[in-house]
């Protein structure tokens, strides 16, 4: 029942929050800037740091904050003037902790400070990262710290390769030990090659969807102690440019945890293609198949996405059929 009303919260604050924008926005139009002005703050600080358009929201439950959220618009010299969305929010963890992630007594509260979209062309092609660092409390004494950046947007550029996508995180503390990374590079010659690693603990799934963003889908729920590793890679066959070319990818994968326990593999095969500069298709299939416990669980995905001639005014199409096996049921989804 606390669950239910707490995701029916968070839902009005979402919704509330995308009509407090749609307004802001309505009336910036109307009258102008809208509190967009960077301010600087006090004291020796105004010179380097600077905030403004400054919002937020909170959970009160009885006399227990269950959650905060403020976000602010924010400004720092490093040398340059760095503009990017910083947020602060304070999550009361005891009350939706899984089995096994909850200490036994006292309030336990997770202080994320994060600082998202933030503009880094120094580092490649309209490159954008996120950023975040935590730190977990319990009974007022720190319990456990970490952090993560993601690549969200543009290229970064390591040499002759460019880096597609890129994500790392790390935790420390009497519930989490962690470290997970993973990195899709593409090469001059046109290789792709894609990697990605988690080892430890960890109450959550986010570190684990930075090396697989589909784990989620066939998982189940935290916590996960153990280790997922998978590697994928895509090479050209033919390529005489967009007259013909053909290219052919394979990953594999393979994870356990003591919790089950659970182990299994994952497996992907693809290959795609273009033609007289006017077709392109590629195609994937993916499989996962795990075992937790005494169940069997498996999951297989094949997608298929297109072209056919010169955009704009060119025709796409893309289709994708899902098929799950969970313990003796099936579902096919299409």
């Amino acid at each position: 029942m606390l669950d239910f009303d707490r995701q029916i919260r968070e839902g009005v604050s979402s919704v509330m929050a995308q009509v407090n924008t749609a307004m802001r926005e309505t009336l910036s139009d109307m009258v102008g800037s809208l509190d967009d002005t960077i301010s600087g703050m006090t004291g020796d600080l105004s010179d380097v740091i600077g905030t403004g358009q400054i919002e937020g929201y909170a959970h009160i439950s009885g006399d227990s904050l269950d959650k905060l959220r403020l976000d602010l618009l924010a400004q720092m010299k490093v040398p340059e003037e760095l503009e990017f969305k910083g947020y602060l929010e304070i999550v009361n963890e005891q009350a939706t902790a899984s089995g096994g992630c909850a200490f036994p007594e006292g309030d336990t509260y997770k202080v994320t400070l994060g600082a998202q979209d933030v503009s880094c062309d120094w580092l490649g092609s309209d490159a954008r990262i996120n950023c975040a660092c935590f730190f977990t409390i319990n009974s007022g004494t720190p319990k456990g710290l970490g952090g993560g950046i993601e690549l969200v947007g543009g290229k970064v550029n390591f040499e002759a390769m460019e880096v597609e996508r890129f994500g790392a995180a790390v935790a420390f503390g009497l519930l989490e030990n962690y470290l997970a990374a993973a990195a899709r590079v593409t090469t001059p010659a046109g290789v792709e090659i894609e990697g990605g690693v988690f080892f430890g603990r960890t109450c959550t799934l986010d570190p684990l969807l930075i090396v697989d963003p589909e784990c989620g889908t066939v998982f189940g729920e935290p916590p996960f102690t153990g280790a997922y590793v998978y590697g994928e890679g895509w090479m050209p066959i033919y390529d005489y440019g967009c007259l013909f070319s053909i290219s052919a990818g394979a990953g594999l994968g393979v994870f356990y945890f003591m919790e089950g326990p659970t182990y299994g593999v994952r497996v992907m095969l693809g290959a795609s293609g273009e033609a007289l500069c006017v077709i392109s298709v590629r195609g994937e299939i993916e499989v996962y198949g795990l075992k937790q416990g005494d169940a069997y669980r498996a999951r297989g995905k094949g997608k298929v996405k297109g072209k056919v001639g010169c955009c704009p005014f060119c025709v796409k199409f893309n289709k994708t059929v899902t098929v799950t096996y969970d313990d003796g049921e099936w579902d096919v989804d299409y």
